[in-house]
């Protein structure tokens, strides 16, 4: 079954015991965050046994698409995604394969995209998907590990239909609240990214995770770091809203910090 929640929905709920950290490599230190944005699944060892797997089998079957496909995407959810996590984080995807629709499209696309295929993603309200485009066209649902895989220009359009609707059913009920007006703007969200935009979209969502824990200055941190890869009216708004409320609580007399790396924020 498809999960919305995992996207933007986060200025509303609690997600207790979720941090935003950095992901520790051996000797416990952490990789520095642009080296994390441009490949963050460089030192995942499973990540990178899959790959030169199914690289191989490309070689050998380079006229058995379809079929690459699917198994590609069986068998990613058999070794990296074990537990879908409503905002996962990186950290718990690559140590305990906690994946939500962000994390687990970032890296099911890195992988097809090594593969040769175009991999665009498609960002709803509170959702996110992959298409890629090789010999033909095929949509992945991440979150659906049975039903994932979409092919054949039908297949696909009744999929798309679909979860638009689904999205925009549940960004309608609660695009009026005072709680979310300052994320959730006049017309419904509907992009579509690059590989290189994710990491922006990842940030954007640890930024409303830390407003929403009163981690002013680590929701600095993430969103400023969101805009660098990934500048949309929402991202843009979201940091000027942090911006104007660190400075009134400073000139108020509020305390006031060094803003951080939200790589090294502690856990709660």
């Amino acid at each position: 079954m498809l999960r919305f929640k995992a996207i933007l929905i986060l200025a509303i709920i609690t997600l207790p015991g979720w941090a935003a950290t950095g992901i520790p490599v051996s000797g416990g230190e952490e990789r520095a965050p642009e080296q994390w944005v441009v490949d963050p699944f460089a030192e995942w060892v499973e990540f990178q046994k899959l790959q030169s797997r199914w690289l191989e089998k490309q070689s050998r079957y380079p006229d058995h698409e379809a079929w690459l496909v699917r198994q590609i995407f069986r068998d990613s959810h058999r070794k990296l995604f074990r537990t879908y996590q409503e905002g996962a984080s990186l950290e718990g995807l690559v140590e305990d394969g906690q994946f939500d629709c962000v994390v687990g499209s970032w890296a099911l696309g890195s992988l097809f995209e090594a593969m040769g295929f175009k991999v665009t993603l498609r960002e709803l309200n509170f959702h996110t998907y992959l298409r890629i485009e090789g010999q033909n066209v095929y949509v992945l649902e991440v979150t659906d590990p049975h039903q994932g895989v979409k092919e054949g220009e039908a297949v696909i359009a009744d999929y798309e239909a679909w979860v638009h609707t689904q999205d925009l059913e549940l960004w309608s009920g609660i695009s009026t609240s005072p709680e979310t007006a300052f994320f959730l703007r006049v017309a419904p969200v509907n992009n579509l990214l690059t590989l290189d935009q994710l990491p922006g979209l990842y940030a954007y969502n640890q930024a409303i995770r830390a407003w929403s824990e009163e981690r002013h200055e680590d929701a600095w941190s993430w969103i400023s770091l969101s805009t660098r890869h990934y500048s949309s009216t929402r991202t843009q708004g979201f940091s000027k809203l942090i911006s104007s409320s660190l400075s009134t609580q400073n000139t108020s007399g509020g305390r006031s910090e060094a803003l951080g790396s939200p790589w090294k924020s502690p856990r709660k």
